[in-house]
């Protein structure tokens, strides 16, 4: 049994737990992902509203493929809650701050030429891949919300263009 702080945890998984490339859809949100887990909605909201909480571990990684363009304004991925609501944040941020693990501390930035707050501090870059510069980079680490998880859809565009390419990873949903 694994447990977390001597509490046992559950484990769901899904059909897009392998990292998955994504290239050549340009348009915000155009490459679109529909998540299905082992058991059904109404038990996946049954099981985060008796836990404590839930988390779900995402991976992107990037070459020349931005999360936001802080130059067009545009969002080019997204989640899409169990509730069905539009997410703009990822691993390592709290939900709904349009951010990326990066901005919040210096620990998600280890694949940044750049401290990652420096770039927020000084040029509004609020995720790795939005340095948008060919070179790989990845934001990572932990969606945490019961309320929202599990992840049930993901929305990414930007990886049309001539070098332009990403990889999603989407870890088992863990409730504690």
């Amino acid at each position: 049994m694994v447990t977390r702080d001597g509490i046992g945890v559950t484990i769901i998984g899904h059909d897009s737990e392998n990292r998955t490339k994504v290239q050549g859809f340009e348009e915000p949100g155009s490459y679109s992902r529909d998540i299905a887990y082992q058991t059904s909605v109404t038990q996946l909201e049954a099981l985060a509203l008796q836990s404590n909480q839930c988390e779900q571990f995402v991976k992107y990684e990037c070459k020349s493929a931005v999360i936001y363009s802080h130059l067009t304004l545009k969002r080019y991925f997204w989640w899409v809650s169990r509730k069905g609501d539009t997410k703009y944040s990822w691993g390592g941020a709290p939900i709904d701050s349009d951010m990326c693990g990066c901005a919040v501390s210096d620990d998600g930035c280890s694949t940044a030429t750049v401290r990652c707050n420096n770039c927020v501090l000084t040029s509004g870059i609020k995720c790795n891949c939005d340095v948008n510069d060919n070179v790989w980079r990845e934001d990572s680490g932990l969606l945490v919300g019961k309320e929202h998880l599990p992840v049930m859809q993901l929305r990414t565009g930007d990886t049309g263009g001539s070098g332009e390419e990403a990889y999603y990873t989407l870890g088992k949903l863990n409730c504690y």
